[in-house]
């Protein structure tokens, strides 16, 4: 999945995790730290941002460093770097 490029469309909310009834991008079942519905990403073209929100146990991180809140959404502009649980899983939204 590294370097794979996903459109999503203005208003479109994409799920990610680890299960495939949960979610519409599917992450291998070897990212464990991975949560079955990680988080949602959904992107606004008049607004020029991202609208993501974790719903994980393992947390969703802005530059690592930053746990987002469970369950807030949160709106990051193009360009920024979000990480599922740890270092291993980054998502870039361009």
């Amino acid at each position: 999945m590294a370097g794979t490029i996903i459109p999503i469309h203005d208003g479109e909310t994409l799920f990610i995790g680890r299960d495939a009834t949960m979610s519409q991008i599917i992450l291998d079942e070897g990212y464990t730290s991975i949560s079955r519905r990680h988080c949602s990403i959904t992107y606004y073209a008049d607004a020029g941002e991202y609208i993501v929100t974790d719903l994980s146990s393992n947390g969703t991180f802005l530059e690592i460093r930053t746990r987002l809140e469970r369950d807030v959404s949160v709106a990051l502009k193009p360009g920024t770097v979000i990480f599922l649980a740890d270092e291993n899983c980054p998502i870039l939204l361009q």
